[in-house]
């Protein structure tokens, strides 16, 4: 198990790693290309149309779940009856979406603060992006082959491959003079193009697959939407807290504010790519231990794996929260032209971060909910957090601006990322609060504490960075003096030996294999045997 978890934990790192590249190198481009009025508009079409997903009333999430359970138990009928059931199911809800998508775009000018030179640009992309967004509900059963099967490496790799072409694509289109319409389009081509890739592998890596509405039934989808309708409700609250920051912003702002956030929020949401996918990888493997009842395995994997994962983003959080003016100085104020209070920017990305640092740590504890289909109450939970951070950045917006609706997001994390949803998954598994905060809180506290007192000492000795070198070197300090922490704090002396010693001393032997013959003897005839070649 920890082979396949690992393996699908580095590939999302791989993926994440080349997305933010991507966006480090192509966002200011994009910003200067664009405009600050466009690329506001770019921000309000992907924030609205982002909220599409939440009309699949959970049907994804509940094919993952029974899909799941059906490949442990090798029932391929069942499995094959609950894809075609969800197939038929997230079809209609493309159909609904088509005629809501016009709606959307004649509507548009009307319920946000455009100028009237941005109306046209602005409902065409609406009905590009949301017609895409609709039909690509048909790929949804495919792509979840990759979650029931474990293979989120082969999924990352398709989704590295279209992140590149999207993005190359997208640079040579707006260096052409192209401009919204254009990158809305790309966007549908590479994605579109993606899941058909998808497509394609699904039925490689599960041969039994057969998608066929001849075997959807009423009893599938049953099963489908009562799991889902909560997880519908889970998503619901995340998509408040996500895409409902940039429709609050529009409402209360000029649309150039929505863009200025989106440059806060976009990195802060990339660092949470780094570490919640990491818990999304465990989803497969919790349900199959839930499935098979074991329970004490269950609660290591949650406390452990949330301590390694609170330990990594608090100190990624420290140092980002840190370096952030430099970095937002030299990425927007030097490159971009647009967006010259980069130091406001990066204010309301350390807001952010700091709810974050929490979202990241309990990715794993969420998975749980899933995992033991008690999705009432995270969506519950789930909820009330959307909810509370919807109304607080309501209430905020207006007197305090950006910072209002940062604040807002960043505090309903803290209380119940960070407290309530760890109480409530102990109390699920049975696992004594004292452990549980000795276990997975002791360590992450002791190890943030200093290495913010080793990052407040880089920072009052060295100077400020003002170029990307100087940046990097700094911040290859700070990482360094993280990772050493982490290593001798942080982990057990069993997690030293198997995520770090045994993995070097595997790699050393392999550079070691790699460079001694295979066989010394057969060399040596090779050279006393004067009719055979080397190179054969």
């Amino acid at each position: 198990m920890y082979k396949t978890l690992l393996r699908n934990v580095t590939s999302n790192w791989a993926g994440f790693a080349v997305q933010a590249v991507v966006t480090f190198f192509l966002t200011p481009f994009v910003v200067a290309s664009l405009g600050e009025v466009r690329y506001g508009v770019w921000a309000l079409v992907v924030g609205v149309t982002g909220y599409y997903g939440l009309l699949d009333l959970g049907c994804r999430a509940g094919m993952a779940q029974y899909m799941t359970r059906h490949m442990a138990a090798r029932d391929f009928a069942k499995l094959n009856e609950t894809a075609s059931t969800g197939f038929a199911a997230l079809a209609t809800c493309s159909v609904i979406l088509l005629p809501a998508t016009l709606l959307l775009a004649a509507f548009a000018p009307r319920w946000f603060d455009m100028p009237a030179t941005a109306v046209r640009e602005t409902q065409i992309c609406l009905l590009v992006i949301g017609a895409s967004v609709a039909l690509q509900f048909l790929w949804y059963p495919f792509s979840t082959v990759f979650t029931v099967t474990q293979r989120f490496d082969l999924a990352n790799a398709v989704g590295i491959c279209s992140t590149l072409c999207i993005a190359t694509a997208t640079y040579l289109a707006l260096r052409a003079g192209f401009g919204l319409i254009s990158l809305s389009l790309i966007t549908v081509a590479g994605n579109h193009a993606s899941y058909a890739v998808r497509w394609r592998l699904a039925y490689r890596i599960l041969p039994q697959l057969k998608i066929s509405l001849s075997v959807a039934n009423y009893r599938s989808l049953g099963a489908i939407v009562t799991f889902g309708a909560w997880s519908f409700l889970v998503a619901a609250a995340r998509g408040l807290k996500y895409n409902a920051n940039a429709v609050i912003v529009g409402l209360t702002m000029p649309i150039a504010a929505i863009g200025a956030f989106a440059l806060a929020q976009g990195l802060v949401q990339h660092f949470e790519r780094l570490f919640v996918p990491i818990g999304n990888v465990f989803f497969p493997a919790m349900t199959d231990l839930d499935a098979r009842g074991e329970r004490q395995q269950l609660r290591n994997v949650y406390m452990h794996g949330s301590r390694i994962l609170l330990l990594l983003a608090s100190a990624a959080g420290i140092i980002a929260f840190a370096w952030a003016g430099e970095f937002y100085a030299l990425w927007l104020g030097t490159r971009s032209g647009a967006y010259q209070d980069a130091e406001s920017i990066a204010g309301v990305f350390c807001v952010l971060i700091s709810g974050s640092i929490f979202v990241a740590g309990q990715s794993i504890g969420n998975q749980v909910f899933y995992a033991t289909r008690r999705l009432k109450t995270l969506g519950q939970l789930t909820a009330i957090e959307g909810l509370t951070s919807f109304t607080a950045a309501c209430l905020l917006a207006e007197p305090f601006g950006l910072a209002g609706v940062a604040c807002a997001v960043a505090g309903a994390a803290v209380a119940f990322q960070g407290c309530v949803h760890p109480v409530l998954v102990c109390r699920l598994l049975e696992i004594p609060l004292s452990e549980f905060v000795r276990t997975t809180y002791v360590r992450p506290i002791v190890v943030a504490a200093l290495c913010g007192g080793a990052v407040a000492l880089l920072k009052a000795a060295l100077p400020t960075a003002a170029s990307w070198s100087e940046l990097a070197w700094q911040g290859a300090l700070a990482g360094g003096a993280a990772v050493g922490l982490i290593a001798s704090i942080g982990l057990t002396r069993q997690e030293r030996r198997r995520f770090l010693l045994s993995p070097l001393a595997d790699a050393i032997e392999r550079v070691g294999r790699a460079w001694t013959p295979r066989n010394s003897h057969e060399l040596a005839k090779q050279f006393e045997d004067p009719n055979r070649s080397l190179l054969k």
